[in-house]
């Protein structure tokens, strides 16, 4: 496969700090010795690259996606508070599922890793997405509203993505690439040894920074694990499992949730 010079980027993941690398590349004398006066140059790209649609930069805070994202979804919830009062509420579920949803829920396995101070923006955003479908003042509870319209807080279709992504791995649903990249605790001990508990369990690869508990070879595991209806889990049609674990989630929302509020103005009108 030969690279084009000027398509071709790489980029070095690390801490902030300054690195000299430099890559050569030479696509026309092939079995001679690689002279690099007639070798190219790649480009070293130090800020953010897009790769199948997602920013990626060098700390890997994906600062740059979600910023993308918060101005998709600001010129979307622009339009849907234009036909909020032309459209009915069923039709403004459907733009915010065409608008906004399509948005988060693109590659969400990857950009969820960043750091919740990154991914509050995008959390007021979809909670200004759904008081806007419902017509409801900007100080009043989400909660409700989420569970009212089966619309998944941020929060929780992080926990449905990665969820949705392990059982597909257990199921021997993924391409053949990610094949024993996790193995259950029977499966490192042996089959000979004692069974234990958490013999089912993904063993949980060890993260020596707060950066590297996010990534996905560390939450994902964890996640599977840590989530604890076994019913679900051993669901095996994958329809079914998407609506159990949409419903299970839904369920941990409150119509009246706790409020610390003072004098909070929602719970008075209530």
């Amino acid at each position: 496969m030969l690279l084009h010079p000027a398509k071709t980027k790489f980029m070095i993941f690390n801490p902030p700090r300054e690195h000299d690398a430099k890559i050569f590349i030479n696509n026309n004398n092939f079995g001679q010795p690689s002279l690099q006066n007639l070798c190219s140059e790649i480009e070293c790209v130090k800020d953010s690259i897009k790769f199948l649609g997602v920013h990626f930069d060098p700390e890997l805070s994906y600062k740059k996606h979600i910023s993308t994202i918060n101005s998709k979804i600001s010129k979307s919830l622009y339009i849907i508070q234009r036909a909020k009062h032309i459209l009915s509420e069923k039709s403004l579920v459907t733009l915010y599922y065409s608008m906004i949803h399509c948005h988060l829920n693109y590659g969400l396995n990857i950009w969820s890793c960043a750091n919740k101070t990154n991914l509050k923006p995008l959390v007021t955003l979809q909670k200004r997405a759904i008081r806007t479908i419902s017509n409801s003042r900007y100080n009043d509870h989400s909660e409700p509203l989420f569970k009212k319209f089966n619309i998944l807080p941020l929060e929780q279709l992080i926990h449905y993505s990665r969820l949705l992504f392990m059982h597909n791995y257990s199921s021997k649903k993924l391409p053949v690439c990610f094949n024993n990249v996790w193995l259950t605790n029977m499966e490192r001990r042996g089959v000979e040894n004692h069974q234990l508990r958490n013999q089912e369990e993904f063993h949980v690869p060890m993260a020596r920074t707060k950066a590297t508990e996010r990534m996905p070879y560390h939450i994902m595991p964890l996640t599977w694990n840590i989530f604890e209806n076994l019913e679900i889990k051993q669901e095996e049609n994958s329809k079914n499992f998407k609506k159990f674990l949409k419903n299970s989630l839904l369920g941990y929302l409150s119509v009246r949730p706790v409020c610390n509020r003072v004098n909070c103005p929602a719970c008075n009108r209530i």
